[in-house]
């Protein structure tokens, strides 16, 4: 649970950094890492049983549409064809966004891009992003918007 200075710090991170919910064309967001297929394929049976309608956290995307947080997300959408995904996009440069939970599983941030835009996809679950407030790691999916 955030404390008030961290909700601060999000608010603003989130009014300073972060797009509104924007909707991509799904050809143009690009992955930087595989999938585990048994995850997309669970995401896609919870998805099929509350169509026609669903909710699912927004796609979190780099200036350059990498994919941040989200590939399973990504990857469900796209198998079932959806078009226009629901994303926002973040100043990935920001000190406060972490490519892990801790410094020595730490994937540089130049890499991860590297891998999105030259489609040299990185393992599974290679990043694990994360955002610092006030020096307390949260999962970076708590900048995303439901959509």
């Amino acid at each position: 649970m955030l404390n008030n200075k961290q909700i601060k710090e999000l608010t603003e991170f989130k009014s300073n950094q972060c797009s509104n919910l924007i909707y991509v064309d799904i050809a143009d967001v690009l992955p930087h890492e595989y999938v585990m297929e048994d995850r997309v394929n669970g995401l896609k049976n919870y998805i099929d049983s509350l169509s026609p309608d669903f909710i699912i956290p927004s796609i979190i995307l780099s200036k350059d549409n990498v994919i941040i947080d989200g590939h399973h997300r990504y990857n469900a959408l796209k198998e079932l064809n959806v078009k226009y995904v629901p994303t926002i996009k973040i100043n990935y440069e920001s000190e406060i966004i972490m490519t892990h939970f801790n410094d020595k599983e730490c994937i540089s941030k130049h890499e991860v891009i590297k891998a999105g835009t030259t489609k040299q996809m990185l393992e599974p679950k290679t990043t694990m992003h994360r955002i610092n407030l006030c020096n307390e790691k949260f999962p970076i999916i708590i900048l995303s918007e439901m959509s």
